[in-house]
Parts: C-alpha cells; sequence; structure tokens
C-alpha cells in the first residue's frame, strides 16, 4: 500500500507509524537526511526507507523505481510526503504530483491521509503532551486511479487532505 500524508514535522512518519503498527512502512525521504540528520538516516535504514536526490532526475527516477519494486514485492510499503518538504506554516502546500508516479506503475491501494499539530511535538516536549490529530481519510484501489494523471490524482489528494485539515483546524 501507499501512504500518503502532508507533512507538517520531522515526528509526522512516527505518527504513521504508531497509526499502521502492522503495517511495514519506509518511507522516502530526501538526500540531505544522510548528512544533515544522521541520527535520524541510520532509523530510516533500518527500516528500509529510501532516499531521494531531487536536483539529480536520474537519481531521483531510481528511487521512484526501487519503491515501485518494494510495493510490487510485497514486501513493504511505502509512506509518502508528496508536499515534498515539511510545511513552514502549517498549512497544506502544492502537491509533488511526480511523486504520485509511483502509485500509477504499481498499481497499489492509495491509503490518504492527513496529520495536524505535529509541529507542536518539540515545543511542548518536556512541559505537557501534544494533541496530534491523525486520519485515514480514504483508501483507492488502482482501480479508481487507473486512468487518471499524476495530476489529476494529486489534485484529487490534495482536495480529501485541505478537507481533513479544514475539518481538524474548526
Amino acid at each position: 500500500m501507499l501512504f500518503v500524508c502532508n507533512h507538517q514535522h520531522d515526528f509526522d512518519p512516527i505518527i504513521m507509524f504508531s497509526a499502521f503498527p502492522d503495517s511495514k512502512i519506509s518511507f522516502i525521504g530526501k538526500e540531505d537526511i544522510l548528512e544533515e540528520m544522521k541520527f535520524i538516516a541510520k532509523a530510516m535504514h533500518l527500516i528500509s526507507c529510501l532516499f531521494i536526490d531531487r536536483e539529480n532526475d536520474r537519481k531521483a527516477a531510481k528511487t521512484v523505481i526501487s519503491a515501485i519494486k518494494y510495493l510490487k514485492s510485497g514486501e513493504r510499503s511505502i509512506g509518502l510526503f508528496p508536499e515534498g518538504y515539511c510545511s513552514k506554516d502549517g498549512e497544506l502546500q502544492p502537491l509533488r504530483n511526480g511523486s504520485l508516479k509511483i502509485a500509477l506503475k504499481s498499481e497499489v491501494p492509495i491509503a490518504i491521509c492527513a496529520v495536524n499539530n505535529t509541529k507542536q511535538i518539540p515545543k511542548n516536549m518536556f512541559r505537557r503532551k501534544t494533541v496530534i490529530k491523525f486520519r485515514l481519510i480514504e483508501v483507492i484501489g488502482a482501480d479508481f486511479y487507473q486512468n487518471m494523471t499524476t495530476a489529476q490524482l494529486g489534485d484529487y489528494i490534495h482536495g480529501k487532505m485541505a478537507e481533513a485539515l479544514k475539518e481538524f483546524k474548526g
């Protein structure tokens, strides 16, 4: 299964792990993590995460192909934050629709999720608990999206996430 979720903080993958404890989820992270967050990079390697170099199309394509192989083999699920980076203001950003080629090529179900308030975790960590809102919005099968372009699929997913975030905040 391909899990897609908005991205507010580096804690978002941990929230997804706790929401789906029996799923073997490997995330796709930016290659910068390897140098900037060595401890997190080691943890990501342990769960077979993939790293993407967004500045190098050839390397990025290899990462996408690896993700497709994981999914087609049934070996792992893939967690994807299609905004491409953490939202600075907590608002949903445009999706990098090219990342959704993973779904179109692997033809696996897509679990559309939304998370809110993870940005507050570091601020509250040692003082009080933080209420995180997480929702599995919808699971769509390949039959639903097989005739869509990545842009159409991205618009659909973005709309679902935006609705959920509006409900969370309202």
